[in-house]
């Protein structure tokens, strides 16, 4: 097109096209705004359920959420008298401070760890997003850690393992407490790291 015509058309053109990128920008920056505030939230409640306190009665149902132990398990362990557990409103719950006495005697009476180690003074004090039993095979996905390499820490000492029936756990605590200790040992060892002002 030439002459009026034509400046018409790419004037219209031009009109249609910037409300379309300004769309498309303002979409962009609401997706970008959503992902932050979504991944702070994340950070918050992980943070918000580290510090709270452990509950004192749980649902035999979420057994296995808190403790690690299936709820078949947590029936046979009432059963047998090893943990106690309270009827409220129709529904089974177990006392947490029972599990944790549980916990602590099968330690005592299958480990060689010290008795005074840094992690009994918290094992069960506050929630995290891992229960505070954790089997064998979901130990890799939850901290990295192989099969193999589970068994030779615990052989070492290093993270204490119990066994309930037929099924062995680990103490998640004890693998916080190695992985911490391991962090502080390796920053003594390296010491603090100089940073290059060079431009």
């Amino acid at each position: 097109m030439t002459g009026a015509a034509g400046r018409a058309h790419h004037a219209a053109s031009l009109f249609v096209s910037i409300p379309k990128i300004e769309t498309v920008f303002a979409i962009f920056i609401s997706s970008a705004w959503i992902e932050a505030a979504f991944n702070k939230v994340q950070v918050e409640s992980r943070t918000m359920q580290e510090i709270v306190d452990f509950p004192e009665a749980i649902r035999t149902g979420r057994s296995a959420e808190f403790f690690g132990f299936s709820r078949e398990t947590a029936y046979r362990l009432i059963g047998s008298g090893d943990i106690s557990s309270c009827r409220i409103a129709g529904r089974r719950l177990i006392t947490s401070r029972s599990v944790r006495d549980f916990i602590l005697r099968q330690v005592k009476e299958q480990s060689s760890i010290d008795q005074n180690a840094g992690w009994l003074r918290n094992f069960m004090v506050s929630c995290s997003s891992v229960p505070v039993l954790l089997s064998i095979s979901k130990v890799s996905s939850s901290f990295g850690i192989s099969r193999r390499s589970a068994y030779r820490l615990a052989a070492s000492g290093r993270i204490v393992t119990i066994k309930i029936g037929r099924s062995r756990f680990i103490v998640t605590e004890s693998i916080h407490y190695h992985i911490q200790r391991s962090i502080t040992f390796r920053q003594k060892t390296i010491g603090t790291p100089v940073v290059d002002t060079r431009s």
